[in-house]
């Protein structure tokens, strides 16, 4: 496609500040040492799990994020559940909704996921749910 990595660099950068504020303390926030705005990509399940463990990166992400400088995308809570019944998708989603806002405070726009389990019911939830994107990326 002609031009294509320039149309997604220029889309990319519409939305993103990429200056620091924090030039002074001489510390970088992550996602604005790159030219490019930094995605993260993460299960609800994978966010629980690194604020077990590192609860202080969590708050510098969720300020981080806050301030614009990178963003999330992610799914339901740790698994495709398109197969279950309604009730148990809605839960997986909600309940995934419910850990990002906990510990980021904020609610992800982007759904994403990096496995198998698209369906046909996906696009009409995600669109109640309020998402404004998504990315389905299964790799064989």
């Amino acid at each position: 496609m002609p031009g294509g990595p320039a149309r997604l660099n220029s889309a990319s950068e519409r939305k993103f500040c990429l200056e620091s504020n924090s030039a002074d303390s001489g510390e970088t926030p992550p996602g604005t040492g790159y030219r490019h705005p930094v995605n993260f990509m993460l299960t609800a399940a994978e966010l629980e799990e690194l604020n077990k463990k590192q609860p202080a990166a969590c708050q510098e992400l969720a300020e981080t994020w806050r301030m614009g400088k990178i963003d999330f995308c992610g799914e339901e809570l740790d698994r495709p559940a398109m197969l279950q019944p309604l009730e148990s998708v809605l839960w997986n989603f909600r309940t995934g909704h419910a850990i990002y806002e906990r510990i980021l405070k904020q609610r992800l726009q982007m759904w994403a996921r990096r496995r198998f389990g698209f369906s046909t019911l996906l696009p009409m939830l995600l669109n109640r749910m309020g998402y404004q994107s998504a990315f389905h990326f299964a790799a064989g």
